[in-house]
This record gives C-alpha cells, structure tokens and sequence, in this order.
C-alpha cells in the first residue's frame, strides 16, 4: 500500500494528472476483492467437480464388485428347491451374480427369430483322398 502522500506523486510521475478520493478507492478495492473471490470460488468448483469424477472413476469398481458378492451371497442363502424356483441351479450363481446369466425363454426367442453365429473365416473343410 502507498502512504497518502506517495500516492499522488506516483500518479504524476506516471503522467496521469487526477488524484483518487477515499471512498472511490475504497470501492476499487471492494470490486477488486469481490471478483477476486468469484474467480476462487469457480476455482473451487472447478476442482470439487475434478475430484468427484476421481472419486467416482475408483469407487465404480467397488460398487460392481460390492454387488456381485451381495447378489452372490444372498443366492448361496437359498436351498436348492428355491433356485430350482427361479429356474437356476447353484452352478450358475456366479454367471447370475456377475450378471452374465440369460433366462431360458429369452435364448429361445433369439433362437426362434434366427439369430445364429455366423461362420468363422476359417473353417476347416473335410479333404476328399485323391
């Protein structure tokens, strides 16, 4: 900060002849602090906003894995009677809980609309002796 009395001879030393009041420097200096703190507070956003994508990008494995062996866990509680009424058996508790397992209905009705693999590029033909 300048002392009163330098603050006019450095103006004149600039080559701007005018001399700034008390309540208009005041004003500056409470606009220069107000946008100061609009540029720190999207600073802050801007890194809250960096730091939840982080702490999401680490926590969705989690999540999935946390999932698979919640899912996984309660279909090991049921008796073999139970999965046999959700029409599963206990070998197929993992593709379930990994969610991997497709119902049998729903693999019938791709077979009945023709869905099939196709052929792969290199099929092995049976060679006729000469």
């Amino acid at each position: 900060m300048w002392a009163s009395n330098d603050q006019e001879a450095r103006w004149q030393n600039t080559g701007w002849n005018f001399k700034i009041n008390a309540a208009d420097e005041a004003a500056i200096h409470a606009a220069a602090r107000r946008m100061q703190a609009e540029e720190l507070a999207k600073l802050f956003r801007a890194v809250g906003r960096g730091l939840k994508k982080v702490f999401s990008a680490i926590a969705a494995p989690y999540k999935v894995w946390r999932e698979y062996q919640e899912t996984y866990h309660e279909l090991s509680l049921l008796d073999d009677r139970m999965l046999a009424d959700i029409g599963i058996t206990r070998s197929d508790i993992p593709r379930v809980a990994a969610g991997l397992w497709a119902p049998q209905e729903r693999m019938e009705r791709v077979v009945k609309l023709g869905v099939t693999a196709k052929a792969g590029a290199n099929v092995n033909r049976p060679q006729a002796a000469a």
